[in-house]
C-alpha cells in the first residue's frame, strides 16, 4: 500500500501521521529528519510541528524534479521544512529559489561495517562489472563493451532480458551487505555509472566500491574528480572509447589495478566518506537552526 501512495501521489496515511506525532510527543527530538519525505504535504508537517516543535528538514535521496516524484505532496511543501539536504549540486540553486530557508549539499557515503574488504578482494576476476538497475543507457554501454570483446558482468535486475545474446555475463540479484562486498572485491573493474534521470555526479557506488577494495572505474564529472586522483586512486572516463583504453590496461595489469585500487580505498577512508562522518558534516552545518 506504501509503494501504491506513493506511486499515486498521496500524502501520508493518518495511521502514519499518528505514528509520527506520536514519535515526536515521546521523544521531543531536538531535530527532525525526513528522508524523501514524498507522502508529507504542508498539512501533515503542520500536524507533526503540533505534536512537537523543532527544526524539520528534508533529506531529498533521489532528484527532486525526478518525474516520479513530480505529483508527490512534498513538491509543495519546500518552504515548510527549515532547511533541505540535497547529494546534487543542481538541486542546491533550484531548491533555494523555489523557497527553501535553507539547503545544505552532502554527499553519498558508505557504512564500514558492511563496506570493506573480504578474503577475495584481490580484483582476481578478470571482468568489467556493473552492479545496479539496468537503466537503457547503462546497458548500452555494457552492450558496446561486450561486442568489442571485453568480458562483462552485469549484476541487477533488469539486465538478463535486455543483454540476453550480447556475450554479457548477468544476474537478476543484485548483492547485498556482505555478498555485496565480496562480489565488488573480486573483480577487476568495478563501473560507477550515473542515474541520468536523476542528475547525478556520484552515487553511492561511488564511494562503497573503493571501500569494499574494489577498483572504482567511474564516469568523468567534477565531484568524482574532487573526491579521487584520476589514474592514482581511481580511473575516470567520458565516453565508450576512453573507457575501453582503460578497461585493456586494467586487464592486462592486475597489480597496477590492486595499486589504484588500494589508494581509493585509503582516500575513501581518509577523508570520511563513511556514513558517520558524513552525519557528522551534515549536522555541523544544520548547528544554526532554532
Amino acid at each position: 500500500m506504501g509503494s501504491l501512495r506513493h506511486k499515486l501521489g498521496l500524502a501520508a496515511s493518518p495511521r502514519l501521521l499518528s505514528r509520527a506525532c506520536a514519535a515526536l510527543r515521546e521523544f521531543q527530538p531536538d531535530l527532525l529528519w525526513i528522508d524523501t519525505g514524498t507522502e508529507f504535504g504542508p498539512g501533515e508537517l503542520a500536524t507533526m510541528r503540533a505534536a512537537h516543535s523543532c527544526p524539520f528538514v528534508l533529506y531529498h535521496s533521489d532528484d527532486w524534479l525526478n518525474s516520479s516524484y513530480s505529483i508527490a505532496p512534498s513538491r509543495n511543501a519546500i518552504s515548510a521544512y527549515d532547511a533541505h539536504v540535497v547529494p546534487r549540486p543542481v538541486m542546491v540553486g533550484e531548491l533555494l529559489l523555489a523557497g527553501a530557508a535553507q539547503v545544505v549539499k552532502s554527499r553519498f557515503s558508505y557504512e564500514p561495517s558492511i563496506h570493506k574488504p573480504t578474503a577475495s578482494s584481490l580484483l582476481s576476476r578478470p571482468v568489467i562489472q556493473f552492479i545496479g538497475r539496468a537503466d537503457p543507457d547503462r546497458v548500452d554501454l555494457l552492450r558496446r563493451l561486450s561486442e568489442r570483446a571485453f568480458p562483462v558482468s552485469a549484476v541487477g535486475p533488469g539486465f538478463p532480458e535486455l543483454l540476453l545474446g550480447s556475450g554479457a555475463a548477468v544476474s537478476p540479484d543484485q548483492p547485498l551487505q556482505a555478498e555485496y562486498a565480496r562480489v565488488v572485491g573480486e573483480a577487476r573493474i568495478s563501473l560507477g555509472l550515473l542515474a541520468r534521470q536523476s542528475r547525478d555526479q556520484h552515487t553511492c557506488r561511488s564511494v562503497e566500491i573503493p571501500a569494499c577494495g574494489g577498483l572504482l572505474v567511474a564516469e568523468r564529472t567534477p565531484e568524482h574528480e574532487d573526491m579521487y586522483i584520476d589514474t592514482e586512486e581511481s580511473f575516470f572516463f567520458s565516453d565508450v572509447d576512453e573507457l575501453g583504453d582503460i578497461a585493456s590496461f586494467c586487464l592486462r595489469n592486475e597489480a597496477a589495478s590492486q595499486r589504484v585500487a588500494e589508494a581509493g580505498r585509503r582516500r575513501a577512508s581518509s577523508s570520511g566518506y563513511d556514513h558517520s562522518s558524513e552525519a557528522r558534516r551534515v549536522l555541523d552545518a544544520l548547528s544554526g537552526l532554532r
